[in-house]
């Protein structure tokens, strides 16, 4: 989709700058807490923020994945009907989130050894983990090209696996590593995130207002990618999605895990009781 789409509408910049400037307002309120019971010294307060909010450190990073190859990506794009590219919102939004992640690793090295004792080990499994897989997103979907890699996180990792997905190139095999590196990212990061999430409404926004970007044109009525394209090939044309974004055999069965896991969560986020913000430990 990000190669071939070139124009996103105003409304959905619009949406993902609002979504994802209330989350991270979210975040930066939930960090003050924190701040607040380190001026005091409250070693045991600071000890209970950890236990109640690793979610939130977790969602922080894994975001961060989100952020950064849409900044990378989607910021050469055009605004429809507007001499402007996407590039200062979606730049904004990078940068605002980079600077809550860099306050959280802070406070992360402030607290490794006491209050955030439990959870530093996993957290900091966590953030490794995304960006490992940050670079290799941002290398698949841009083999070529300087700009984009300043998103990542490690150069020479992204140049690595450039030079990786070259060589399988010429050997056609590259559907079957997507496959399989997506199937390892998965894998991995579900071992390492705690099923309960922080703050399910705003992370449904986020990513809703990311995927309008694209617009509906690029799926069909059951919710599939269609064909962007076609390559003539020795055997004649082939569908490039087909080659691309075919679905795993299992996916209609995972899909249907993740509904009837997403179906609770949605509807007592959407409740109105507990309170709005006591839902999001704020």
């Amino acid at each position: 989709m990000m190669r071939e789409c070139k124009t996103v509408s105003f409304s959905a910049v619009a949406d993902y700058w609002c979504v994802s400037r209330s989350r991270i307002d979210l975040w930066e309120r939930v960090m003050e807490r924190l701040s607040e019971v380190e001026e005091v010294g409250d070693v045991a307060g600071a000890t209970r923020w950890w236990d109640d909010h690793h979610t939130v450190v977790e969602e922080i990073f894994v975001g961060d994945m989100l952020t950064r190859v849409l900044a990378a990506f989607v910021g050469e794009f055009r605004v429809e009907g507007r001499n402007s590219k996407v590039a200062p919102v979606l730049d904004a939004i990078f940068l605002l989130h980079l600077d809550t992640r860099g306050e959280v690793r802070r406070a992360m090295l402030r607290h490794q050894h006491r209050a955030a004792r439990q959870h530093f080990s996993r957290l900091n499994r966590v953030r490794l983990a995304v960006e490992h897989w940050t670079d290799s997103l941002i290398a698949w979907v841009q083999p070529a090209g300087d700009h984009q890699l300043a998103y990542g996180f490690c150069e020479s990792r992204m140049q690595r696996v450039r030079e990786e997905l070259d060589a399988v190139e010429q050997v056609a095999a590259v559907p079957l590593v997507m496959n399989l590196m997506s199937s390892a990212m998965m894998i991995e990061m579900k071992k390492l995130l705690r099923p309960e999430c922080a703050l399910p409404q705003a992370n449904h926004e986020v990513l809703q207002s990311a995927m309008k970007m694209f617009g509906t044109g690029a799926f069909d009525e059951l919710g599939m990618m269609k064909p962007i394209g076609k390559k003539v090939s020795g055997g004649g044309e082939q569908c490039l999605t087909q080659k691309i974004s075919a679905p795993h055999p299992a996916w209609h069965s995972h899909l249907s895990k993740i509904v009837d896991y997403l179906e609770p969560v949605n509807a007592k986020a959407a409740s109105n009781s507990p309170p709005r913000s006591d839902r999001w430990h704020l």
